[in-house]
């Protein structure tokens, strides 16, 4: 009966079978072999309860927990919802899908249907678009209608309307069927189909009441798998079949069931996870790496890795690169010892601590302890004989096994030097026929099942032989602890390799190509010895590691190592051309801690400890198992991971720039946070970003998910990401929007317009203020000239003319004489003082812009002081000359007058030119007569006259430059060339 129902399971997936990949979970292997991650709460998971999970078109994986849901991208764990009502309590999630339209239905215990879509959360309670608080079930049709189970109904419609559909409550599943049929089964055991608009219920008679319908799952050719409390039940037409654990099912009380692409069933109960795939059914438990026994739900994602939610984690079950062979596929021990593969395709593996184990393929089926028959329980060394013996080397004696028998033992009572076996070879050259036995105390040859040690002489005697090897042509290469390697051709032994003398740490030794010989060592690295070419290599050349166990050679021409951190490969083409001095550094390909279930140590002190099988895996020998590498398959061929840009901060704060926008001056500080949905290798997903605007060039970031930027200039950005699998094939980017940081204002060019029209309207100010002080200082002045004027006028002018009048009066009762004549002189005198007291006056009184103006006056001082006096005067002035300053006029006048009066009074000229020219940027003045002239220096020049000095003077203090030429007979000529300037 189990044979014929699990044929039955084999054939319902044979369609989905032909669709399986690489990454899938690999039927051929056992469960306990898969890959199990875990995070708990102290890998940073929220809530140890993990209730439902989901993973959604864009590949996000999604968490249903009793406090609410979150988020997983492999590394982080985050919580999209926000409840900004502290009274509405957590959300329960009790289940989730994938709407038409990517957006997210939760299903809540306690606050209803939520709708997330988009970052924004829409509760439908609240909407009043669905008043159930309590969802136990969600489907979304292939028609776009969503299908909601409650607590006292089921309902379908969108999200803008529900309608009920059946009153039946306590709704469990929902299921749609191929042909487009609603199927619902209930916690009381009702299984319902709908037909016509009503449901229709079908009895169940495998199982036994009470019972509750939990799951219902549809396979490609239209059977229905039932998960209930009491076992799982099979239906395929009107036929109904029940799988319990009476066929090998974990438990009976089903929790989820979940198909995979790769056509097994996956069954989650209250007591494991179980796989029914082809005709075996295997069960997972927390002793074998689940957080805990009782799963409640399971996901299969878009790299086929299998999400175990359990009452007390989060688990992963993928694939790996390796496989292990442990106690839990059959081995007596962990701790392993030496292993090797026969010429019939037998592999043996030898323990530490158990004895010696035969591996058919799947499972261990003989096991050699030292109970029965062998010499000891730490094998420590194997090799295949001349007649496909089997030859084991214990820590207490040497064993022959023949047929799956133990037919001979050899101790030191036989001849061995020691019984502690470390290395075995055969030698079956020519007419040889020989076991060399390399132990613990020497070395010794086994020829016809007659031991014969070397001999005390023998320079290996006392030294333990840990290596052994047969070559073409150098005979046997023996390479023992503390004294070197030795060469055995024909009877004689001698050393081998001068170089080599100072090795004392040997591992193994193995042969290459021609005569290469590669020995690796304990701490030295690896050494090639290639005719007299000794060549080293090292961590510093590019070695993963330099405590060396093993060698051996793939099929792909690579070196394999067994190390003290694992595996890895180098290509012996680059170890090559490092000999030759073709290539600076070799590259070393490891395989990581992450690819088994714990750190990976290859064991030491065996031989061999790695092998290559005939199907051309290679096998090593570990602290916790054997790690089984395919050479052939060491690449996975990922998807392209999904980037997603999940927040942006501005100044540590949330910003939203899913639309372009600009953000206001100061904002210069920001920081990316991104992801990738890849599952399989989280840690080995590299990324890369660009800031467009800023970054000329990608930014590699390597594993970190976050990208800072600080003190960014004003200007118009973009953000961009992508991300690669481990073989470097790298993802479309994805970009933000286009967003744009304004300019502080003090920065921009109207701020700086602005401020050079402050700048001009200060100096406009200055100056004007600078006007007003000079103006007011010049009416002040005015104001000064004006009042000395007048006092002039009302005192001394007035005087003078007092007394010239009381001297003409006086002068004319005397009779002409002497006297009359000198008073005479003295009025003429003070009428020419009085005359220059009113001009002064004048002078005093005349203002910029006046009446009489600059040529006005000029021209009447002119007249003034010739009129009276036998003299031509030629006259040649503008009618106007622009405006001058009030001081700069007086003087120009004071100038004009004082030379004047030199002409009349003393130069006896019969002739005067004055002539005033207005130019463009300055006034000329010139006076000349034709008088007697004067002396300007020397002993003519006549002193007491002081008339020349005030000239000059005046003229320096307006800025005019003043020439005066005269010569003695030859009249005088006075050129002043003033410059223009504004009053």
């Amino acid at each position: 009966m189990r044979c014929r129902l699990l044929f039955a399971l084999v054939s319902c997936f044979a369609l989905v079978s032909l669709t399986t990949e690489a990454l899938a979970v690999d039927p051929a292997r056992t469960l306990t072999q898969a890959f199990v991650r875990k995070w708990q709460s102290s890998q940073g998971l929220p809530h140890p309860s993990i209730v439902c999970i989901k993973q959604t078109s864009d590949g996000r994986l999604w968490l249903g927990t009793p406090s609410g849901l979150y988020q997983f991208d492999g590394i982080r764990f985050s919580a999209p919802l926000e409840n900004d009502d502290p009274s509405r309590g957590s959300d329960w999630v009790n289940c989730i899908v994938e709407g038409s339209d990517n957006s997210l239905w939760i299903g809540t215990l306690g606050n209803g249907l939520l709708r997330w879509h988009q970052g924004k959360v829409t509760r439908m309670v609240e909407l009043e678009r669905l008043a159930a608080r309590n969802i136990t079930a969600i489907r979304a049709a292939r028609d776009g209608e969503l299908w909601v189970a409650t607590e006292s109904g089921l309902y379908c419609g969108s999200d803008d309307q529900f309608a009920r559909v059946t009153d039946t409550p306590n709704v469990t599943t929902i299921c749609e069927s191929r042909s487009g049929e609603i199927i619902i089964g209930t916690d009381d055991g009702q299984l319902l189909f709908r037909v016509n608009g009503s449901f229709e219920e079908r009895k169940l008679h495998t199982v036994h009441a009470p019972y509750s319908i939990r799951v219902i799952l549809e396979t490609p050719d239209e059977r229905l798998y039932l998960a209930t409390s009491d076992g799982l039940v099979v239906l395929s037409g009107q036929e109904e079949k029940r799988i319990t654990r009476y066929q090998g099912l974990a438990d009976n009380n089903i929790e989820t069931i979940e198909l995979s692409h790769a056509g097994e069933l996956w069954v989650g109960t209250r007591n494991g996870l179980s796989r029914i795939s082809n005709d075996q059914i295997e069960t997972l438990r927390s002793r074998d790496g689940l957080t805990q026994s009782r799963v409640l739900s399971l996901c299969e994602d878009s790299e086929q890795s299998l999400w175990v939610g359990t009452k007390n984690g989060l688990n992963q079950i993928a694939d790996r690169r390796t496989v292990p062979l442990t106690k839990s596929e059959g081995l007596p021990s962990n701790d392993i010892g030496a292993l090797i593969q026969s010429e019939t395709g037998q592999v043996w593996i030898g323990t530490l601590d158990a004895g010696l184990a035969r591996f058919n393929g799947r499972a261990c089926d003989a096991f050699f302890r030292k109970g029965s028959g062998l010499a000891g329980n730490l094998v420590s060394t194997l090799t295949i004989g001349k007649d496909r013996e089997l030859w084991v080397g214990t820590d207490q004696g040497l064993n022959q096994i023949v047929d799956g028998k133990v037919t001979r033992q050899f101790t030191t009572d036989d001849g061995l030097p020691a019984n502690p076996v470390l290395s075995l070879c055969y030698d079956n050259s020519g007419n040889s026929n020989d076991l060399w036995i390399g132990t613990a105390r020497g070395l010794a040859r086994m020829t016809n099942h007659q031991l014969s040690p070397l001999g005390a002489e023998s320079a290996l005697s006392g030294l333990p032989v840990i290596a052994l090897l047969k070559t073409s042509s150098l005979g046997i290469l023996v390479a023992t602890d503390g004294g070197g390697i030795y060469q055995i051709q024909g009877d004689q032994l001698k050393p081998w390799n001068a170089h080599l003398a100072e090795i004392l740490s040997v591992s193994s030794i193995l042969q290459g190509q021609g005569n290469q010989i590669w020995i690796s060592t304990l701490g030295k690295g690896l050494i090639l010895i290639d005719g007299d070419r000794v060549t080293r290599y090292s961590v510093r050349q590019g070695l993963y590691d330099d405590e060396i166990t093993g060698l051996i050679f793939d099929d792909q021409d690579r070196l394999w190592f067994a190390c003290s951190r694992g595996a890895f490969f180098v290509p012996q083409s680059e170890l090559i051309e490092f000999s030759e001095n073709r290539r600076r550094r070799i590259t070393s390909t490891p395989f990581t801690p992450m690819e088994s279930q714990r750190t990976i140590e290859c064991q030491s002190g065996v031989q061999p400890s790695i092998w290559k099988m005939d199907d051309g895996k290679i096998w090593i020998a570990t602290n916790y198992g054997v790690i089984i590498v395919d050479p052939h398959n060491i690449q996975r061929h990922l998807p392209l991971p999904k980037v997603h840009l999940e927040q942006i901060q501005v100044n540590g704060q949330d910003q939203d720039l899913s639309r372009s926008g600009q953000l206001k001056a100061g904002m210069t500080n920001l920081m990316f946070r991104y992801s990738a949905m890849s599952f399989v290798a989280p840690m080995r997903t590299m990324f890369r970003y660009q800031l467009k605007g800023f970054d000329e060039d990608w930014v590699d970031a390597g594993s970190r998910r976050e990208a800072y930027y600080t003190n960014l200039p004003p200007g118009q950005y973009q953000f961009q990401v992508m991300a690669s699998t481990p073989q470097g094939e790298w993802s479309e980017p994805v970009e933000s929007s286009e967003f744009v940081i304004r300019q502080v204002f003090y920065k921009t060019p109207l701020f700086y317009c602005l401020l050079l029209c402050g700048l001009l309207a200060a100096a406009w100010g200055v100056t004007r203020l600078r006007v007003y002080q000079v103006r007011t200082r010049l009416n002040a002045a005015l104001e000064e000239r004006m009042r000395i004027a007048r006092d002039l006028h009302d005192t001394l002018i007035q005087g003078f003319t007092g007394v010239t009048m009381q001297l003409q009066a006086y002068t004319s009762l005397l009779k002409d004489s002497k006297e009359k004549a000198n008073f005479q002189e003295l009025i003429q005198d003070s009428s020419r003082c009085l005359k220059e007291a009113r001009q002064i006056v004048t002078g005093l009184r005349h203002t910029p812009g006046s009446s009489s103006g600059l040529v006005k006056a000029i021209e009447q001082t002119a007249r003034e002081l010739t009129e009276t006096h036998d003299l031509h005067l030629n006259l040649s002035v503008p009618e106007s000359v622009p405006p001058l300053p009030a001081d700069t006029e007086y003087n120009l006048l004071r100038i004009i007058q004082e030379a004047l009066t030199n002409s009349v009074k003393h130069a006896n000229a019969s002739v005067i030119t004055l002539t005033l020219e207005s130019r463009d940027n300055q006034i000329a003045l010139y006076i000349a007569d034709d008088g007697v002239g004067f002396a300007i220096e020397g002993p003519h020049q006549k002193p007491g006259h002081y008339g020349l000095i005030g000239i000059r003077e005046r003229a320096h203090q307006i800025q005019a430059q003043i020439s005066i030429q005269s010569r003695l007979g030859k009249g005088t000529f006075i050129e002043l060339i003033l410059p223009r300037t504004s009053p």
